[in-house]
């Protein structure tokens, strides 16, 4: 992409005109990035006619096409599906296309100061963007995005970035003071328990909550005891590191009660350093200390206990059940070199190692259910509609993320698409019956509801070739091709498998489809 030759034989006063000049090159790539989403936006408008190419055409009408503002408020309307071709175009998921077009028109029509700004080259395109995020996520009107801008656009010039974000978050909350006191009063009742995306490098995943804060105080105390406890039971991690256990050990309550109540049962037992030695009590606080109501551990043991008489199947009946999807080689399991690796669905990738010690308990007893590994091959085709759970399930082992271009909808949370559209509704056989086998393996994919309208209805077609090929065409003619390995642009160009097909496509009868398919690929 550069000659690195040349950079390694500058001298300093070289480089740095040459890191001078790189600001400008940067900053002309962003603003003819944004001018071309505009422009794109642009063609996406609402239109009422046939837009017609050399061996496509696309239908675009009202009837059809959903036309929705492109950013907020005093923004044009654009196509519902301006964004799916354009992510794929630029190699990005659907999701960020769609911000590029809402912060690129906004940017246009919301900030013309700061569009210019950025046009001349003096504000990176990201910067600006991030201004217009702001306005909108604040719910600004037009004329409210105006007088920020009109008030903020010299400072993201002349200021360093915070600094000019710091003027930029004043302005917001000068254009509409009423409503930054509604988000704020709104914000104070806004709560949730979320998860990080995905586990890091080390298998380690972040838990994020919001509540109120004497549901956090509960909490937090409920932990900080039970850590002690680590720590009294022989746990000799860090702090921290205890805190974390004790919360794992708190999603199964039935077991974290026994752990309490074993642990109150040894009342003699010395505290431990991080708990402080109680003072002895007075009288008026032992009859004190008696009328109090019982604490979260006094509850907590005191149903541990009940738990213990119970026995076995009682806590059996209480535990948590979580289902894990893993991805793994037989050789990861045999110890084969370079196979030390599983992908963990919503978690990541993590070792053979960690893997053992996830499915290994520290308590004694989580209950590992190990489901019979499924064999797409073996799967018999189906000739209604409705996918049943084992295709299903093989379908989401083998595509494990929907199957449209740079795709980041996970398959259990998509629809089954028909490749080629079911014709139980059209296209019947004499006998009045669905055509046979139309809902197998290598006729479905999972799409998102948004993508699903795109290939019916926006343009996109749709080809696979074999199970788990799917090649995708754009409006305007670009291919992709798409696996449980990724997306790889191929042009404009028709993909040679498809080519092949075409040319024997006299000689190929419905029944030998897929053997055919089979048998070009191999061949070539």
């Amino acid at each position: 992409m550069f000659d690195r030759t040349r950079i390694d034989g500058l001298s300093s006063v070289a480089c740095a005109d040459a890191l001078v000049a790189s600001v400008v090159a940067q900053r002309r790539l962003g603003a003819e990035r944004l001018a071309l989403a505009a422009h794109w936006a642009d063609l996406h408008a609402p239109v009422d006619e046939t837009e017609v190419g050399d061996d496509w055409t696309v239908h675009r009408t009202r009837t059809q096409t959903r036309y929705l503002p492109g950013g907020s408020d005093g923004t044009p309307e654009i196509s519902e599906f301006a964004g799916d071709e354009l992510g794929a175009l630029l190699q990005l998921t659907t999701g960020s296309a769609n911000r590029l077009l809402r912060d690129t028109l906004d940017l246009r029509h919301r900030h013309p100061r700061l569009w210019a700004a950025v046009m001349t080259g003096q504000v990176d395109d990201w910067k600006a963007r991030r201004v217009s995020s702001a306005t909108a996520s604040a719910g600004l009107t037009r004329e409210q995005a105006l007088d920020v801008d009109r008030r903020t656009a010299a400072a993201l010039v002349g200021l360093p970035f915070s600094r000019a974000m710091d003027a930029v978050a004043a302005e917001v909350i000068n254009a509409d003071p009423e409503g930054y006191e509604r988000r704020r009063d709104g914000e104070g009742q806004r709560r949730y328990v979320g998860t990080g995306r995905r586990s890091n490098n080390h298998g380690l995943r972040t838990l994020i909550a919001q509540t109120t804060a004497g549901d956090v105080a509960r909490l937090d105390a409920m932990i900080t005891h039970v850590a002690q406890l680590l720590l009294r039971a022989g746990d000799s991690a860090s702090v921290d590191h205890r805190r974390a256990t004790a919360l794992g050990l708190l999603a199964n309550p039935a077991l974290a009660c026994l752990f309490i109540a074993q642990s109150a049962v040894q009342a003699d037992t010395p505290h431990v350093a991080d708990e402080p030695e109680p003072k002895p009590e007075t009288g008026e606080q032992a009859a004190e200390h008696e009328a109090a109501p019982p604490t979260a551990p006094q509850l907590a043991a005191a149903f541990g206990r009940v738990l213990a008489r119970l026995g076995a199947k009682a806590l059996d009946g209480l535990r948590p059940r979580a289902v894990l999807y893993l991805h793994l080689a037989e050789e990861a399991l045999q110890g084969g070199p370079g196979c030390h690796v599983v992908r963990a669905e919503d978690h990541g990738p993590l070792s053979v190692r960690q893997l053992r010690e996830w499915l290994s308990t520290t308590w004694g007893t989580d209950h590992v259910e190990v489901r019979p590994v499924l064999d797409p091959g073996g799967i018999t085709p189906l000739d209604g509609y409705e996918v049943p759970s084992r295709l299903r399930e093989a379908l989401q082992l083998a595509s494990p993320f929907e199957v449209f271009p740079y795709g980041t909808l996970a398959s259990r949370h998509a629809d089954l698409d028909h490749t080629v559209p079911y014709a139980g509704l059209r296209a019947r056989p004499p006998d009045d019956h669905p055509p046979p086998g139309q809902t197998r393996l290598e006729n479905l994919g999972p799409l998102g509801r948004g993508h699903h309208r795109a290939k019916t209805m926006g343009g996109f077609t749709l080809h696979q070739p074999l199970p788990g090929m799917y090649l995708w065409r754009t409006p305007t003619g670009h291919w992709f091709h798409v696996d449980n390995q990724g997306t790889r642009p191929l042009g404009r160009r028709t993909p040679a498998v498809l080519e092949q097909l075409r040319g024997r496509a006299s000689t190929v009868t419905a029944s030998r489809l897929d053997t055919a398919f089979a048998e070009l690929v191999l061949a070539a």
